[in-house]
């Protein structure tokens, strides 16, 4: 759901094809909820740790729901990822990007950049964005959005983050400062070592997993790196679960 109480429905079965009597429930379902705005069918017959499987299938409504930050309409398709806890969300990346000073004539790398939310806020700002990011639909719901928005300093590479990076830095673009984003794993080292040898001097790094950004922080200490601020953010209050952002200096 979004902030304005529209819904995206995904069924997920465990199946190959989508059979009459599914469709036919979620039509059900439409008529009877007002705020479903869209349907899809993931087909996951795999027994993986993901609940969506490899194959989405559109059914019916807007092929993507809409959530707005900073002034900014972005777009969510099932494989999005997107922070649900919309007022968290904004006081976690506000955080995030205050960490960086003189940020107007930066060029910085968002890694794990998902939809691009991060890069296209840092955009207002920042003199040029690359946003890397692994799953293909979300860097296509990115390059969508920044389109709809008028966005032009910022550029999508599709793609791992420890190749990507790697591709971008011998390139010999400009890279000034770097914001991770990771997943629950953290930073593959070889990514944190070659940010080391580029002499990037500036990262932030926005953590779901206090544990890996321990790990993290313990590996960049190595690199020659100092942690000078760290702000938790409770995202999920109840819960365990908290997000941590750090800003590092060479």
């Amino acid at each position: 759901t979004n902030s304005k109480n529209e819904a995206m429905v995904v069924l997920i079965i465990n199946d190959n094809k989508v059979e009459k009597r599914y469709k036919d429930i979620l039509m059900e379902l439409k008529n009877r909820v007002s705020s479903i705005k869209s349907i899809y069918v993931s087909l996951n017959n795999k027994r993986t740790n993901f609940a969506l499987g490899e194959k989405n299938i559109f059914i019916w409504g807007e092929k993507s729901i809409k959530e707005e930050i900073d002034g900014i309409s972005f777009n969510i398709s099932p494989k999005s990822f997107f922070q649900i806890n919309l007022p968290q969300t904004k006081k976690l990346y506000r955080t995030a990007i205050d960490y960086f000073p003189n940020i107007e004539n930066k060029y910085i790398v968002d890694a794990y950049s998902g939809t691009g939310t991060i890069a296209m806020i840092l955009s207002k700002k920042a003199e040029k964005v690359y946003a890397i990011e692994l799953v293909e639909s979300a860097t296509l719901d990115g390059i969508k959005t920044a389109k709809e928005n008028g966005i032009e300093n910022i550029e999508f590479i599709n793609g791992a983050v420890e190749d990507k990076m790697l591709e971008l830095i011998n390139s010999g673009e400009r890279v000034d400062a770097v914001i991770f984003d990771p997943p629950r794993k953290g930073i593959e080292e070889k990514s944190l070592i070659k940010t080391a040898e580029s002499e990037i001097k500036e990262i932030v790094y926005i953590s779901c997993n206090p544990s890996t950004f321990a790990r993290d922080a313990e590996i960049l200490s190595r690199l020659g790196y100092k942690i000078d601020e760290v702000q938790p953010v409770d995202m999920f209050p109840g819960t365990s679960h908290t997000e941590v952002v750090g800003r590092f200096y060479k």
